[in-house]
């Protein structure tokens, strides 16, 4: 019993170290996925700050959120690697299309928000 309480971190101190390593691990998870959503998408169609503005809010302005990023993919391919590295990074993606709706729907704190404005209508329906 007085070996397991000598190896378990004490004081406040063992908190603040692990949640400092926390903060760094997801931090780097979210630099990686923006890295990887650059390389699929370009690095003019992966939005952060203050370019996310205009999908920040709904359309009464009433709901309001912070995106991590918002991605703007053209074909179907785009948004298949999109929706792999939120897979695999854990990161929620929420799909938005004018934001005209009235009830927060599209709300998407921290999330990869998938704009579907580039996506021009159907090319084939197999």
């Amino acid at each position: 019993m007085e070996r397991r309480n000598r190896l378990r971190p004490r004081g406040r101190q063992a908190g603040i170290g692990a949640c400092a390593a926390a903060k760094r691990r997801v931090l780097s998870h979210a630099m990686e996925i923006l890295d990887t959503l650059r390389a699929a998408l370009g690095p003019a169609h992966v939005l952060t700050g203050k370019d996310t503005e205009k999908w920040a809010r709904d359309w009464t302005g009433k709901y309001s959120w912070t995106p991590r990023a918002v991605v703007r993919p053209a074909n179907t391919a785009e948004v298949s690697a999109v929706a792999a590295a939120c897979y695999a990074a854990g990161a929620p993606m929420v799909p938005v299309g004018g934001n005209t709706g009235l009830t927060g729907a599209t709300s998407a704190e921290d999330a990869i928000m998938v704009s579907l404005d580039r996506l021009k209508g159907v090319r084939a329906i197999s």
